[in-house]
């Protein structure tokens, strides 16, 4: 009788640790968005660049490739691009998760403390939805029509055709200012996030991550006054630092979700 009566109690105990083992943790449901984006993202370049897909004049035949073209050239293209897209989504889907986890850490004692948490909530805003804008509003390449003179010029002159730009339409230059604004929008809430979250390692007083939060603040800082002026220019190579800044927004949000979770956990 006595096990009897023990044996209930120590199911229970048992079923509550599997449960809370089963259960994943926000941090790592985080850092799962984050993964399942970054091979997206990859997984559509793959297709775009392994299948040769001319980009801007089809007379001079040049593919898609990571250093002259952005993103968001090979996310417009179709259907390749969705993967793209896809990633994209998943980010905004990981970023809205990433700042539920941070404010679920965040004081909230004192009028200081508020003011923090609206300062979190204005990036937390700026990085989705700029992130957002992004992916549903391209900023397609310049479009191209071919000329085709008529037959006689062609078999009894010899004259071939040739391709010409087409201007953009006014829904054009409306998608390319909501990207514009997206990217501006996710690049700043990027930047002044990792400025915030850096500093914040820096003057609290557990400071054991300040060293890896500074360091990737220095690195996005770095990075986006690179891309702004590669936009300005218009560089050749402009792709590279963009995705560069873009692997290190989610190296930070990996990082900083981990460590979000490991003090949770201790």
């Amino acid at each position: 009788m006595q096990a009897d009566s023990i044996t209930p109690s120590a199911k229970t105990i048992d079923a509550r640790h599997v449960a809370a083992y089963a259960t994943p943790k926000p941090s790592t449901v985080v850092r799962l968005f984050i993964l399942l984006s970054a091979i997206l993202t990859l997984v559509g370049h793959w297709f775009i660049t392994s299948r040769h897909v001319p980009f801007g004049d089809p007379a001079l035949n040049r593919p898609y490739n990571i250093f002259g073209n952005w993103v968001s050239d090979f996310a417009a293209v179709w259907p390749y691009g969705l993967w793209i897209k896809g990633g994209i989504l998943t980010l905004s889907i990981a970023a809205f998760l990433f700042f539920r986890l941070l404010f679920s850490r965040l004081p909230d004692r004192t009028s200081l403390d508020a003011i923090v948490r609206v300062w979190w909530g204005l990036l937390a805003v700026a990085v989705i939805a700029g992130t957002l804008a992004v992916g549903f509003f391209d900023r397609s390449p310049q479009r191209y029509s071919y000329d085709n003179p008529d037959w006689w010029a062609r078999h009894i002159h010899g004259q071939r055709g040739d391709w010409y730009p087409v201007g953009e339409t006014e829904l054009d230059r409306a998608k390319h200012w909501y990207h514009t604004m997206g990217f501006r929008l996710l690049a700043w809430g990027c930047l002044l996030s990792t400025a915030t979250y850096a500093a914040s390692e820096w003057l609290g007083s557990d400071r054991r991550d300040r060293a890896a939060g500074m360091l990737l603040f220095l690195l996005t800082a770095g990075l986006t006054a690179i891309v702004w002026t590669c936009m300005v220019k218009g560089f050749p190579w402009s792709g590279v630092p963009q995705r560069l800044l873009l692997a290190v927004i989610l190296i930070w949000f990996w990082h900083v979700a981990g460590a979000i979770g490991q003090r949770a956990a201790s």
